[in-house]
């Protein structure tokens, strides 16, 4: 059973200096030119499983109509790498053959280390609360009454933590969410030689990826109108001249260090698109509570808030909650819904600058309290690790065995003081953006009057 993959002779899967591999160019490509087509029926997805009963996957389904979209493909992931025999392999087998067999430090499985190493940072709760709730998805499907060939999934000899956090890196780093035709329902599906390419936010970028009846490129298919598998297969198009030599790297998306970390086990050194979370919120005894709440909800401002590396620093939307939230006399209460379009008034734009200006300079000292410029320090930047952040990477190759998971290794570490960098830079500019606005707004209104309001 072929996959029946489209791949373009002059690309080839080779190793790079960090021991990663990647996708590069052997003889120079023009742009435009298509180098990889996956045909629909090839992506390895829940609808093409159940099609083909891979795995008796129409009865598990039936039988528990609750089961989430990534317990299916996990167990389908490990019965296809442990379960199957030469005789009886899927389509998919030479595929998942190449998998790797170390897992991805993603927020599933860092080590212990690393986890505390986060303390402090927006990123630790998150984590903490992911790999609970694998936990207890792993004992929920575990006491389930799901059978695989007559077993209970229980007693399957591959079914254990170690292996189900394995199959779930696997899904959240390597495959993507494709349209059914059903309307806008989307599956996540694994495509394979697509799921090898290297991610860089390099924009604009080396190549452009889309399904053949909406062609990248602006382009309709061939046999426009009739369904089929060529109308529905998946290609990647060289955006620019591709030079033999250069590793080809897709864009995964404009995603920040915490988002790369918890779905890749990666994060880049001045990533662009680095943003954090900022929560403003009001307790239920604040002075007219509803009104504002009403106020903010008809305004559509629901936190979190961003700060971003992007003007403006301090997203419009924060500085309207903390106006509304700040609001106290008359003449600022008539006035709530103006909050998204400027200052509800000068004393109030100070009360919000200032309280503003305080949260953020409470959330750098929740990070100095736990050490986090000590962490930041962890490790050295080694050559190699730069280049594996700096560009992103498919994990390693079969055959390496991942260590002791409390024990933090250096590719963590490094990840942990790029994430610690990056909170620590957003709140240094987050702080900067207060500031020059409060000077703004102390020249346009005189620092006398401004001292006013706080009597």
């Amino acid at each position: 059973m072929p996959l029946n993959i489209s791949i373009h002779p002059s690309l080839e899967i080779k190793q790079r200096a960090n021991r990663d591999r990647g996708i590069f160019v052997k003889d120079n490509i023009a742009s435009g030119t298509e180098l990889v087509k996956v045909p629909r029926s090839s992506l390895f997805c829940l609808d093409t499983l159940i099609e083909d009963n891979i795995y008796g996957l129409r009865s598990i389904v039936a039988d528990a109509v609750t089961l989430r979209e990534d317990d299916v493909l996990a167990i389908a992931l490990l019965h296809e790498r442990f379960a199957r025999s030469a005789d009886d392999h899927s389509k998919w087998a030479a595929h998942i053959t190449i998998l790797p067999r170390k897992q991805i430090h993603n927020a599933i499985n860092l080590s212990n280390d690393a986890v505390s190493q986060l303390q402090g940072s927006s990123l630790f709760a998150i984590v903490r609360q992911l790999q609970q709730q694998v936990l207890s998805d792993f004992t929920e499907l575990s006491a389930s009454p799901i059978q695989i060939g007559g077993t209970p999934l229980s007693k399957c000899d591959w079914w254990s933590v170690e292996n189900y956090e394995w199959a779930l890196t696997q899904i959240h780093s390597r495959f993507i969410s494709v349209p059914t035709g059903r309307g806008t329902e989307l599956r996540k599906a694994m495509a394979p030689y697509f799921d090898l390419f290297n991610h860089s936010c390099q924009d604009p970028p080396m190549v452009t990826h889309g399904f053949v009846k909406d062609r990248p490129d602006g382009q309709n298919a061939r046999g426009k109108g009739r369904a089929s598998d060529e109308a529905g297969a998946l290609v990647i198009l060289a955006q620019q001249a591709l030079v033999a030599g250069d590793e080809i790297f897709l864009n995964y998306g404009p995603l920040g260090n915490l988002r790369l970390l918890q779905l890749y086990g990666f994060a880049l050194p001045d990533n662009p698109y680095d943003s954090l979370d900022v929560w403003v919120t009001m307790e239920l005894e604040a002075p007219h509570y509803a009104t504002k709440q009403e106020a903010m909800a008809r305004l559509g401002l629901r936190p979190p808030f961003l700060l971003t590396k992007k003007a403006p620093v301090v997203s419009p939307s924060l500085l309207a909650a903390v106006r509304i939230q700040r609001a106290r006399d008359s003449a600022d209460l008539k006035c709530l819904e103006s909050a998204s379009k400027g200052p509800l008034s000068p004393c109030n734009e100070k009360e919000t600058l200032d309280a503003l200006y305080m949260a953020l300079t409470a959330m750098r000292g929740q990070l100095d309290m736990t050490g986090g410029r000590k962490r930041m320090g962890l490790v050295e930047t080694k050559k190699a690790l730069g280049k594996v952040a700096m560009e992103g990477r498919t994990p390693l190759e079969p055959g390496e065995e991942e260590g002791n998971h409390a024990a933090m290794c250096d590719e963590e570490a490094e990840v942990v003081r790029l994430i610690l960098e990056s909170e620590y830079d957003l709140l240094r500019r987050g702080l900067e953006t207060v500031k020059r606005l409060r000077r703004t707004l102390e020249i346009q209104n005189g620092i006398e009057d401004m001292n006013t309001c706080d009597r």
